[in-house]
């Protein structure tokens, strides 16, 4: 099985980048948790691309979503299976109620 390439929306990474840098400065027992548990996801998404569940709230069809380990954070993305590309378009906790603006 070839790899998908993975990868970000600028809003996503956007998102990345404020999270990454909120742990940072509000976790500092495990500061690079975030980190890690996203890159973990990223890996797994390169080999299996329909990984997690549909998330049916999306505003268009085949939105993906799966809950990355104890940071709680929830990854979104669509795949194109044409072009064998995951786009993440949302990093966003789960903790907030609702979903991301998509």
């Amino acid at each position: 099985m070839s790899r998908y390439r993975v990868e970000f929306a600028l809003v996503a990474q956007e998102q990345v980048e404020a999270i990454q840098q909120w742990w940072v400065e509000h976790r500092p027992a495990a500061p690079n948790l975030f980190k890690e548990e996203l890159h973990a996801a990223v890996r797994l998404l390169e080999d299996w691309p329909e990984l997690g569940t549909e998330y049916t709230a999306a505003p268009v069809p085949g939105v993906r979503r799966v809950v990355i380990g104890a940071s709680r954070y929830h990854v979104y993305w669509e795949v194109d299976s044409a072009s064998k590309t995951v786009t993440i378009t949302a990093v966003w906790y789960g903790g907030r109620g609702a979903g991301p603006p998509l």
